[in-house]
Order: C-alpha cells, then sequence, then structure tokens
C-alpha cells in the first residue's frame, strides 16, 4: 500500500524499516522491500527541472550529462555529468514537484497518525510521534542546501583523513532543488 500511495509513504516506509525498537519484526521485513529500489522519473523531466533551475540548456553547464541515474530515491535522483572544467561530478536532482506532494501527503499522514491514536489501531506504535519526527526530517531533505552545507562541514572535519573521502561540493551548480 506505501508503495502505490507515491515517494512519501515510500520513505516513511523506509525510515519505518530502521525502527525495530517501535515495530515487530514482520513489519521490519515489508518495509525493508522499499530501501531497494525506486522506479526513475523520465530523463526529460529532470532535464527540464535542471534547466528551469538555472535558466540555460544542459549543454552550456556539462559537457557530457548521463540520462541514466546511477542511484533513484523517493525524493531525489543522482547521475553522472562531466563539467566544462572537466571534472566528473554527481548531480543529485530533487524529483520535479515533490515538495508539494510532500507536504500534502505529510497532512495525510498526520491525520491517519492520530486517527490511528484516538481508535486505538496500532496502539503500541507511537505513530503520531513517528510521523511529526520523519516530517521534521524529511522537509529538510526537500532543500538540498542542508545536504551542501553538511558535506562542506564533513569535507573540513575529514580534511586529513586518509580514510574517509566526502565529495566536493559546486555551489555555483548547487541550488535548493
Amino acid at each position: 500500500a506505501f508503495e502505490r500511495l507515491g515517494p512519501t509513504f515510500i520513505k516513511f516506509g523506509q525510515i519505518l524499516s530502521l525502527r525495530p525498537d517501535v515495530l515487530p519484526p514482520e513489519y521490519i521485513t515489508e518495509f525493508e522491500k522499499m530501501q531497494d529500489h525506486v522506479p526513475p522519473i523520465p530523463f526529460r523531466e529532470i532535464k527540464k527541472a535542471i534547466e528551469e533551475e538555472f535558466h540555460k540548456p544542459l549543454r552550456q553547464m556539462f559537457t557530457s550529462f548521463d540520462p541514466t541515474p546511477v542511484a533513484s530515491a523517493s525524493l531525489a535522483q543522482v547521475y553522472k555529468a562531466r563539467l566544462k572544467t572537466g571534472e566528473t561530478v554527481a548531480v543529485k536532482v530533487l524529483r520535479p514537484g515533490i515538495g508539494r506532494i510532500v507536504k500534502e501527503d505529510m497532512e495525510v499522514m498526520t491525520s491517519l497518525a492520530h486517527w490511528c491514536d484516538k481508535h486505538k489501531v496500532l496502539a503500541r506504535i507511537p505513530l503520531p510521534q513517528l510521523v511529526e519526527e520523519f516530517k521534521r526530517w524529511t522537509l529538510r531533505e526537500l532543500n538540498l542546501h542542508y545536504e551542501a552545507t553538511n558535506l562542506h562541514l564533513f569535507r573540513e572535519n575529514f580534511r586529513n583523513s586518509k580514510d574517509v573521502i566526502i565529495p566536493k561540493v559546486f555551489d555555483n551548480f548547487s541550488t535548493e532543488h
């Protein structure tokens, strides 16, 4: 059912799969199935989103851009590209319209969680608290500036490490989306 409900519920299922402290093992097993793969959206939609974000064609920013995602998740997809400077980069792009979808879904989830709580459905599971925690973290994930900031911090913190490699952030290619 979560898969049919879409990306927000898939993301919630993925988070729930990491909570054996809250859910019984049979629930964890089912939710773990959502960890593996989320079908990608067509590249033409991603290309359009990037070009609208930067107000220029993809070919003006990259010498190459592989249209097949290297990763596809509930909120974003990641692609391999080459900048005009020759550097190979990972390009993470939020799914177009995902912010609106997630916010609408969060309202539904919140209502469902409170209804379940009121009617003692899944009474041993603190659904309202889980949904609230999920909402707080997921809404931050909808702004890729947070991820860029964290990468800058991690890169600085591990600059002398030979064991940890943190990707460089290209701020001129980093936006909220």
